[in-house]
């Protein structure tokens, strides 16, 4: 199946650079997201006894789910992602 033919789970911002959740997947995924990163900067820190091994898991956990979350949005968003000055 094409992917654009795929029903979108975001859209992109009226104004700016970004997306916005306008179905339940892309509200789930971004739920999931932020879940994700809370539970990273809370518990990943406490795996470590050396606060800098800590530091350098913790950033990279992060870093893996913002690229993931990305790409998905980015592979569910209708549209191109660009700079919006409001409606074309």
């Amino acid at each position: 199946m094409m992917a654009s033919m795929r029903k979108p789970w975001f859209r992109p911002k009226l104004y700016g650079y970004g997306f916005t959740p306008i179905s339940w997947e892309g509200w789930l995924a971004t739920a999931l997201f932020a879940g994700g990163l809370a539970a990273t900067f809370t518990f990943a820190p406490g795996f470590f006894s050396d606060r800098t091994a800590g530091a350098v898991a913790t950033a990279a956990i992060a870093a893996a789910l913002i690229a993931v979350f990305v790409v998905v949005s980015l592979r569910r968003t209708e549209g191109e992602m660009r700079w919006r000055w409001g409606r074309d």
